[in-house]
């Protein structure tokens, strides 16, 4: 798609594409048709960076995720805390403790702050969910811890 490629360069290295920017881009009605247009095409998750490249000091995400997709997976980062705001659709996110919490992200309750070292598990509730997740940079590797989900 001509779009993606003008503006964004692909980087498929992580759970799920990402894809920088070349260039300044205006968030937009055109950029979330094209975005979600993208997305359908190649049936899965992708996520738009905000930030220039894995070294940037805050990392600014718009995440498209569909609830087929969802992640599986319980996760914290030791060192960073986590900001989501739902822009489209639903989300749920589970928070680990000594009880789990769930809570739904929607246009009632759009904001959520996971604090660092809280394993927490996110999910698609609509077919087609659009957040904004935000965070410290610089990405580093052994910061994220993955837990086994017991079934």
């Amino acid at each position: 798609m001509k779009f993606m490629k003008n503006y964004f360069i692909k980087d498929a290295t992580g759970n799920s594409d990402a894809f920088y920017p070349k260039k300044d881009i205006i968030f937009d009605k055109v950029f979330f048709t094209e975005f979600t247009k993208y997305a359908r095409v190649q049936k899965k998750n992708i996520r738009i960076c905000c930030h220039k490249n894995k070294k940037s000091s805050l990392h600014s995400m718009i995440n498209l995720m569909f609830n087929k997709n969802n992640e599986i997976i319980p996760h914290k980062h030791i060192y960073k805390d986590e900001i989501y705001n739902i822009l489209q659709g639903e989300l749920e996110i589970l928070l680990y403790g000594k009880i789990v919490k769930k809570i739904i992200l929607n246009k009632k309750c759009p904001l959520l702050r996971v604090p660092k070292n809280t394993f927490h598990l996110v999910m698609a509730k609509s077919y087609l969910s659009i957040f904004h997740e935000i965070r410290n940079g610089p990405f580093l590797q052994n910061d994220s811890i993955y837990q086994k989900i017991k079934k």
